[in-house]
């Protein structure tokens, strides 16, 4: 027994390649990989109503796309237990409602979008890739800045010289995770504290696989245990 966790950990190391090293592939390549998967879902839809075309974000419904699509693949080829599922997601995903089913284990990749979790999954059976791209600052998806102006609608400059802005927690498809950001022992409302934060649990996760984050200077944050 040991609580010497740190000597787990490796710092600053040279040449890392995890998308390669995952699928011999590389990473400019992703569309290639993204090809021999088993389906494929995003989570930003565009859909026409009438004469206006509306942008639909299920970023909030992930888990349960996943696991829809998931049973689309099983039933579609018919596979046995234990045949493994890939999919892939392009786009946020708050994974909150995803199965853990031991039947046929799941890999998964999400490419250019947060992660979010809120809730208790053990044994969840299988793996997740999540990584960047086209994509580095991931502000949007958690908070919505504001820029706040005058009566002429010229930024308000603060002491600073800088513009003031309003800062509120999205009601898109993150909302489940809001609370955090009211809670400044937590992340608070701080924007640089969301803008390279691809991936956020809140509660426990407990996987039988493994979980990768490749997501160049970002930070993870775990509320509970992983």
């Amino acid at each position: 027994m040991t609580n010497n966790f740190e000597a787990d950990i490796l710092y600053q190391q040279p040449n890392l390649t995890l998308f390669k090293d995952k699928f011999q592939t590389e990473k400019s390549d992703w569309a290639s990989v993204k090809a021999k998967f088993d389906g494929s879902i995003s989570t930003k839809t565009t859909e026409t109503d009438g004469d206006s075309t509306v942008i639909v974000d299920n970023a909030g419904k992930c888990g349960t796309l996943i696991n829809e699509k998931r049973k689309e693949v099983i039933d579609d080829k018919k596979l046995p237990n234990g045949e493994l599922v890939t999919l892939w997601v392009d786009g946020d995903c708050d994974l909150t409602g995803v199965v853990s089913d031991s039947s046929n284990p799941v890999s998964i990749v999400v490419k250019d979008g947060v992660i979010a979790y809120n809730g208790s999954l053990a044994n969840f059976n299988g793996s997740i890739f999540q990584f960047n791209y086209e994509r580095e600052n991931f502000l949007d998806s958690w908070l919505d800045v504001e820029i706040v102006t005058d009566e002429e609608g010229n930024p308000v400059l603060g002491s600073d010289g800088k513009p003031e802005t309003n800062v509120s927690c999205t009601n898109g498809p993150m909302k489940l995770m809001c609370d955090l950001f009211n809670e400044p022992e937590n992340l608070g409302m701080n924007p640089d504290n969301w803008k390279y934060l691809p991936f956020l649990f809140f509660g426990s996760f407990e996987t039988r696989g493994s979980y990768i984050v490749d997501v160049e200077n970002g930070t993870s944050k775990v509320f509970g245990a992983f």
